[in-house]
């Protein structure tokens, strides 16, 4: 079973849904990249996920088990991460990494002593003297430290300094290549996810708006500049998949879904027109995923 499997999740907040029915899994030994706008309800799938929020309707799995039926044992084989760890401001980074040890029985100190100094922490450094991003770096420790099977990263490099965000995301990728463990990865920087995912599941109003291996739908998504020839008009042109459409002057800029090569020649046969691919980022996938989904939202 997947690590992560949703099947059509509801959830809400005094009366107002906020995940409508939500249905995605997160493949073993993946990193997926969950994105979405502010509000589209990431934060809220999450805390269904660790059993921090109930569902209403529809069910949900992690690591085999409903999260209805969580036993310590499955907790401690997640790691989770969050925008602002919590960590008593009175202790000690050292007393913190303790109290850790005593409640993860899978706790490997070796890990955690290279973690800190890849990180550049000192253990006998006060919590409440950290900076936002060694606060985030303490909590990396901890999650990894314990050798999860399942990390779960809510935010976890957002307003740290890309230098900062740089080492974050490299120490979470070269343990995910040593352990094979599986990463959800939620954040709104969509150039670093791009970087380390290898799936993406984009969230739009609390549904699941697309959910695709990462390079899959690169392939599948191109923008189309389709120029006429010999200066004539074109009308707006009429393209299975298209998300996005908008002229520039005599030509049209087209972005499309499901992109296929032969699609080229039978645009230029029948538009009397040039076409040319150009490839697109996730940012850009997820821009014109997301007005596409506006424009189709009655």
């Amino acid at each position: 079973m997947d690590p992560i499997r949703f099947q059509e999740v509801w959830r809400g907040y005094r009366g107002v849904p906020v995940l409508k029915g939500l249905d995605f899994a997160v493949p073993k030994g993946s990193i997926t990249a969950f994105v979405g706008r502010n509000g589209s309800g990431k934060t809220t799938a999450i805390k269904c996920m660790l059993g921090l929020l109930r569902t209403e309707r529809g069910l949900l799995y992690v690591l085999g088990r409903q999260v209805s039926n969580l036993d310590i044992e499955t907790l401690q084989r997640i790691g989770y991460l969050s925008e602002r760890p919590m960590l008593d401001q009175r202790w000690r980074v050292c007393q913190a990494l303790e109290l850790s040890r005593m409640l993860n029985p899978r706790w490997d100190e070796a890990l955690e002593a290279s973690l800190l100094d890849r990180l550049d922490l000192d253990p006998r450094f006060p919590i409440a003297a950290l900076s936002l991003g060694q606060t985030r770096k303490l909590g990396l420790v901890i999650a990894l430290a314990a050798r999860p099977e399942l990390l779960v990263l809510d935010e976890p490099a957002g307003n740290l300094d890309v230098v900062v965000r740089r080492e974050f995301l490299d120490a979470v990728l070269e343990l995910f290549r040593s352990e094979g463990m599986t990463v959800l990865l939620s954040t709104h920087l969509l150039n670093e996810a791009e970087r380390i995912a290898d799936r993406v599941v984009f969230l739009e109003g609390g549904r699941c708006q697309l959910d695709q291996n990462l390079d899959d739908l690169k392939d599948s998504v191109k923008a189309l500049r389709i120029a006429p020839r010999n200066g004539a008009v074109l009308a707006a042109p009429q393209i299975e998949g298209t998300l996005l459409r908008r002229q520039a002057g005599r030509e049209w800029l087209v972005t499309v879904q499901g992109f296929r090569q032969e699609l080229v020649a039978r645009l230029e046969g029948e538009l009397n027109a040039f076409v040319e691919v150009r490839d697109l980022n996730l940012e850009d996938i997820f821009i014109a995923c997301t007005l596409h989904a506006q424009e189709a939202t009655p």
